[in-house]
């Protein structure tokens, strides 16, 4: 009886064993990285294909957005962002999407050092 036990708990064991074995033999190699330029148009999605445990370093976005100016790249996962040129590590399939934000401009309005005394009238 003592024999079957250690029998069946060594066969347990290997199948165990086995099965960690196919698990880390499926387990990805690679992951895939996703940028996107967040114009909503899908004309820079761009894919790229890195080493498991390998880190990304985040470009700088190369589109333009009339009236806008590149903030930096938002993770779809859990929404993080990061700065052009940040390395990030990656542990799944990743999305980074561009974040843009308004130009903003100052205007000065300087007052007239004429010597002349203008009257506008407005109608």
């Amino acid at each position: 009886m003592k024999n079957k036990r250690k029998l069946s708990l060594l066969i347990l064991a290997m199948i165990f064993a086995l099965s960690v074995a196919l698990l880390s033999a499926c387990a990805p190699t690679k992951y895939e990285i996703q940028l996107d330029d967040g114009l909503g148009n899908a004309n820079y999605v761009q894919t790229t294909e890195i080493e498991k445990d390998e880190d990304f370093t985040l470009p700088q976005m190369t589109q333009s957005k009339t009236g806008y100016v590149f903030d930096c790249w938002k993770r779809g996962s859990d929404g993080t962002v990061f700065s052009a040129g940040t390395e990030v590590e990656i542990t799944d399939n990743t999305l980074f999407t561009a974040q843009w934000k308004g130009n903003s401009y100052a205007i000065v309005f300087q007052p007239c050092l004429c010597r002349y005394k203008r009257t506008v009238y407005f109608l």
